[in-house]
């Protein structure tokens, strides 16, 4: 049975990425891990390559879209399909709400000024 793990490794100046980066593949957490400390050394802007890919799902590609900076890099050799898994997730990805949020007081007392403000209108 072919190891689908998720890998990066140099080839040069090249970014090569290989296994299946599927969801499936990518929740393990021992090649989540590995695939995280890779991407945290392989240069976004060198030559990536995919071709040693063999399937690229959206996690996948969203993981690989948000390390190249959410931009195409200035080299990159992979098949159509890959392209256009790619493609759909450079189209659909918006920017993450900003953290922290309101906390459980804020938001209480933002309703019940919301429901003060109702009262006078009805």
């Amino acid at each position: 049975m072919e190891d689908s793990t998720p890998r990066i490794r140099l080839d040069g100046a090249t970014v090569v990425a290989s296994g299946d980066w599927t969801a499936v593949n990518l929740t393990v957490p021992s090649a989540w891990q590995s695939v995280g400390e890779s991407l945290q050394t392989a240069d976004a802007r060198a030559p990536w390559n995919l071709g040693d890919v063999g399937r690229l799902d959206h996690v996948g590609a969203q993981l690989l879209w948000n390390h190249w900076g959410r931009a195409w890099p200035e080299q990159l050799e992979a098949n159509e399909a890959q392209r256009a898994v790619l493609a759909h997730v450079a189209e659909f990805t918006v920017e993450a709400p900003p953290e922290g949020g309101h906390s459980l007081t804020e938001g209480f007392l933002s309703l019940g000024g919301r429901l003060f403000a109702l009262r006078g209108h009805l």
